[in-house]
């Protein structure tokens, strides 16, 4: 019997650091179909191709497939919704020397934070920056309570988990060159395939 009652508290814990550790490194999922229509103006490409991006808050793995691309110089992921041309968040792709006719998996690889050309204050308007050691003694004690003395501290989120957010918000796309297309032969916005339910 002791050794039930012993046993109850740590299987509950097992559990619960599953738990959070699922939750904490959840799975997010990002696709997008790449086509010349959706170059910003359109373009007609007889090609197309598909990209996959997933990982967590540590890394995102991405995945490009295109049929019957040739001359392809560069591939980048962009900031900015459907109807813009973005700033550039991530190089996977720039190379002086065209490639050949590419049917299939064109490119792989890992994203993190480091691979992020814009800084962090780029990326994202929502960003709080406080201090840890801020005193808010001087706030209006009507707008937020009495927090004399009170100290904050806001961990800023990482430039990659800013990165997951725009991706959510359906602000970012994929766009691929080509020397016949040299501001984009096939382009898509990434959009999550997370279900939400």
């Amino acid at each position: 019997m002791n050794n039930l009652i012993y046993s109850i508290p740590g299987g509950l814990a097992i559990w619960t650091l599953v738990l959070m550790s699922n939750f904490a490194f959840a799975q997010i999922d990002f696709r997008t179909d790449l086509a010349g229509e959706h170059e910003v103006p359109p373009i007609f490409s007889e090609s197309y191709g598909s990209a996959l991006v997933g990982g967590n808050d540590d890394n995102l793995k991405y995945q490009i497939n295109v049929t019957s691309l040739d001359k392809v110089t560069g591939v980048f992921l962009h900031k900015g919704d459907s109807t813009e041309n973005g700033k550039i968040l991530v190089s996977l792709l720039n190379s002086t020397e065209p490639s050949g006719v590419i049917d299939g998996n064109l490119i792989e690889g890992t994203i993190n934070s480091s691979s992020i050309l814009l800084p962090l204050a780029n990326l994202t308007t929502n960003i709080l920056a406080v201090p840890a050691s801020a005193n808010l003694t001087n706030a209006t004690a009507a707008t937020v309570g009495n927090l004399t003395n009170v100290t904050t501290s806001v961990n800023p989120p990482s430039k990659l988990e800013a990165l997951i957010d725009l991706m959510g918000q359906n602000m970012t796309y994929i766009n691929i060159l080509t020397s016949d297309f040299p501001q984009g032969e096939l382009r898509g916005t990434l959009t999550s395939t997370n279900s939400t339910g």
